[in-house]
């Protein structure tokens, strides 16, 4: 699974069951091809069959004679490895739940692809035209994609390397010659908006919801991601001692990663090595930073263990529920203010089940300098909270000092609170 797995599931969570490579669905390399072994699609028949049933016990006869079928038996052992974990990731995701997602590459594609395509394109100079998906490509791969989603029943696509890149190709690209006699190149964002609308156009007619995972790369290419619904960004800066805030500021979240300029949910990759040996402190860094922006881990190296906590107690209030209500701290009239410029928060809000006829509140706070002995003061009239309402860790459930409107706590350089009202 690619988002945390959480130890309870909650109505308003949905879990991606990610393929992970192309070897994960049956292909020959792992981040080139666009269609299993020798386009053998009869991996999507079994594909289904696993994910119709739910059985996770991988059929052996069928392993063998998938196996049988790779050129290069010199990678049986690890062809097995990624087909039987494809197969059990296919037979956990729940139908109507979970959205399964295969692994591609929008700017990969091995030498026989060009081959393949000559009756109906040339194949361009040194194979340039595989530098951005050109409309020949798009025509390859959505073949195969499209028996994927029917046959398979995939949700979704993960495009990696969706990012600009020049192309200096005159022929197959847009790329031209100057009058100074130098090559102006093409960056690919228009092919790339044209492959991303084409995967979107090709669910919509089948009926179906598309499931887009873009790996955006450190580039918010937003012509192409309108028609995406999951962007990945941060595949950056990966260490184990650096804390999150350290590494990417709040101005940089904002214009590049939060998504909502394009309409997708936002997701990076966790960037938390795993020999860090303050590993659980450090993502609580991350977990804090990307929570008060709406931006949920993506492809992490989390285990359940060490945020469990965080995530069942904001899953557990109900975010994602048609009736919380979000503030945002960028936005104007957060019921909020905070004694610290560098701490921002996450607020939501939910009916209670206490107090009908008012609210709960739940508070995510992060600090972004320093932290300190802080001071929150709630608009409680706005939030709807009940008069004498109550203040506690959420986390902890240790209860919290509370004057009038303000609720006092302390919180280390760089990590979270949770902050429960009602």
């Amino acid at each position: 699974m690619a988002f945390l797995e959480l130890p309870l599931q909650y109505p308003n969570t949905r879990q991606i069951a990610f393929v992970t490579t192309c070897l994960g669905w049956g292909a020959e390399e792992g981040d080139v091809d666009v269609y299993p072994r020798n386009r053998d699609l009869t991996i999507f028949d079994k594909f289904w069959e696993a994910r119709e049933t739910g059985t996770t016990t991988v059929p052996q006869d069928w392993m063998k004679s998938w196996l049988d079928g790779y050129a290069n038996q010199a990678r049986r052992d690890e062809y097995r490895s990624y087909v039987a974990s494809g197969f059990v990731t296919m037979a956990s995701a729940k139908p109507g739940v979970d959205k399964v997602i295969l692994y591609t590459n929008a700017r990969g594609a091995e030498d026989s692809t060009c081959e393949e395509s000559l009756n109906y394109n040339p194949r361009p100079l040194n194979a340039n035209e595989w530098d951005e998906p050109k409309t020949s490509f798009q025509d390859f791969a959505l073949y195969y994609f499209k028996q994927m989603m029917e046959r398979g029943g995939i949700d979704g696509l993960y495009l990696d390397n969706v990012y600009a890149a020049p192309n200096f190709d005159t022929i197959s690209a847009d790329a031209y010659v100057r009058e100074d006699g130098k090559v102006q190149p093409s960056m690919g964002i228009f092919s790339t908006r044209n492959y991303v609308k084409r995967i979107a156009t090709m669910y919509a007619e089948a009926g179906r919801m598309p499931s887009t995972w873009v790996h955006m790369t450190n580039g918010n290419l937003i012509p192409a991601f309108s028609f995406a619904q999951i962007s990945l960004d941060l595949e950056w800066r990966f260490d184990n001692k650096t804390d999150f805030q350290d590494r990417f500021s709040r101005e940089m979240l904002l214009a590049q990663s939060l998504g909502l300029q394009a309409g997708l949910i936002p997701s990076v990759i966790d960037g938390v090595l795993e020999s860090a040996p303050e590993r659980k402190r450090l993502n609580r860094t991350e977990f804090g930073a990307i929570t008060v922006h709406e931006i949920k881990l993506g492809e992490t190296r989390v285990n359940a263990d060490e945020l469990a906590k965080a995530y069942t107690t904001l899953f557990g209030f109900g975010y994602g529920l048609k009736d919380c209500r979000v503030y945002r701290y960028w936005e104007p009239n957060q019921p909020v203010t905070i004694s610290f410029e560098d701490i921002k928060a996450l607020v939501l809000a939910r009916p209670s089940t206490n107090h009908p006829s008012n609210s709960k509140c739940l508070i995510i706070v992060s600090d972004f300098g320093s932290g300190g002995d802080v001071e929150l003061t709630v608009d409680a009239k706005a939030i709807g909270l009940r008069t004498g309402f109550n203040a506690m860790d959420a986390e902890t459930g240790v209860s919290l000092p509370l004057t009038k409107n303000t609720v006092t706590f302390s919180l280390a350089r760089h990590d979270f609170r949770m902050i429960a009202l009602e």
